[in-house]
């Protein structure tokens, strides 16, 4: 299996955003990154390689992706950015990764299901693994 590996400016990625001093804000984040999102037609479908589904990359999900609350807040400045700094290569995550388990309940209470899909891969020269929850409607 090659393992994908890819570079980011991740300070160039966060200034893109214009978000170098709201990083403590999760609102301000999301609506600087929606819309700026938005105006390059990022949102949309990608078809994941090793199981053909189809994923809606949709605002809600990048809401979710960003964090919300208590838990945007925890996160320490180097995640928040490095959070920021792959949500353009998302489509390619997504395409690359792999199902890693597949129809699971919903912590929460309600009725969805989600599957997670994982990608082993190599960030500025470092090994990361990513994990993407999706839900499935």
């Amino acid at each position: 299996m090659d393992i994908y590996s890819f570079n980011i400016n991740i300070d160039e990625e966060v200034k893109s955003f214009n978000l170098e001093d709201k990083l403590n804000d999760y609102i301000a984040v999301q609506k600087q990154v929606i819309p700026i999102l938005e105006k390059e037609n990022f949102y949309g479908y990608v078809k994941n390689n090793a199981t053909g589904m189809e994923i809606d990359i949709g605002k809600k999900g990048i809401k979710e992706t960003l964090g919300s609350g208590r838990r945007f807040q925890k996160l320490t400045r180097r995640l928040k950015e490095l959070k920021i700094a792959i949500i353009r290569s998302l489509p390619e995550i997504i395409r690359k990764a792999h199902l890693s388990q597949d129809n699971v309940m919903n912590f929460h209470g309600d009725s969805s299901r989600y599957a997670y899909f994982v990608l082993e891969t190599e960030l500025n020269g470092l090994d990361v693994r990513i994990r993407i929850d999706v839900r499935k409607t």
